[in-house]
């Protein structure tokens, strides 16, 4: 709707000052060469600007609404066409976006997300897309800490089983896919469980060894083990490839403070250089 605006005002101003221009040379030419001055094509060009400006204006007006934000474009995208798998795939990654409660991650997004399956394998039988497994695997591990944090283990253990089932699904579909491997760790361990994160951070160095989000993700998950010797390592190895990486920096002061805390300060004095405010 910005688009129509804009070429509303362009519009606007460009017949504007063809009117200008006119009624200048209208008044420049003697009244007895022209028959007088004529006003028409003024007229003509403001009335022109005048009919395009309401009609752009207008559906500007009219299609404002369905850009208010991502979650509203894409509702009204999928009323339009229910049939899309990638509206629907979107909605639900808009409302994960946005860290929705569980009545909405149970009512809303997991069933959108469910269709988007569903639908992206009736229009391309015989395969898969990993966009709606990955956000299944979120909505589910979202799930699986909500129910934890409302006192249900049960309910949040399986929650968590459910997301490893759809991650596995993902990596399936795209299988020599390392970042994806770094991505879903890196949530795992985001949600202090780095047990489950080890192994898909280790796939991920498998598949890309200099890979600095596994990298510097399993520096974390070993220092959360107490193998100091080897997150530093890690965190080494993350800074060689990309010297100017934060969190490196800071996880490497920090396994370092245990033992070696002149080190440490010396890489606190680091991220001070990187980042002085």
């Amino acid at each position: 709707h910005a688009s129509l605006a804009i070429f509303a005002l362009i519009a606007g101003v460009g017949a504007a000052l063809v009117g200008r221009v006119r009624m200048r040379r209208e008044r420049q030419r003697p009244p007895e060469a022209s028959g007088g001055h004529s006003l028409t094509p003024v007229i003509c060009s403001a009335f022109l600007v005048g009919t395009v400006s309401i009609v752009l204006a207008s559906l500007t007006w009219r299609q404002g609404y369905d850009y208010k934000d991502l979650k509203t474009l894409w509702a009204n995208t999928v009323r339009k066409n229910p049939t899309s798998w990638i509206s629907h795939n979107n909605l639900a990654a808009a409302y994960i976006d946005d860290i929705c409660p569980p009545d909405v991650l149970e009512a809303k997004v997991i069933p959108l997300l469910d269709e988007a399956v569903r639908l992206y394998g009736a229009t391309y039988p015989g395969r898969m897309s990993e966009q709606p497994l990955m956000n299944l695997g979120v909505a589910y591990m979202r799930k699986g800490n909500y129910a934890l944090i409302a006192g249900d283990r049960v309910k949040g253990e399986e929650g968590f089983r459910r997301s490893h089932e759809y991650f596995h699904q993902a990596m399936a579909v795209q299988p020599r896919d390392a970042g994806m491997r770094a991505r879903i760790g890196k949530w795992f361990c985001d949600a202090a469980r780095p047990q489950e994160a080890l192994p898909y951070l280790q796939e991920a160095l498998a598949l890309e060894p200099n890979d600095t989000d596994a990298l510097c993700t399993i520096g974390l998950v070993y220092e959360t083990y107490g193998l100091r010797r080897e997150a530093i390592a890690s965190y080494d190895k993350t800074l060689r490839l990309e010297p100017a990486r934060l969190d490196a920096h800071f996880g490497r002061a920090r396994a370092l403070s245990v033992g070696d805390p002149v080190e440490a300060m010396k890489g606190y004095r680091a991220i001070l250089a990187i980042a002085p405010r």
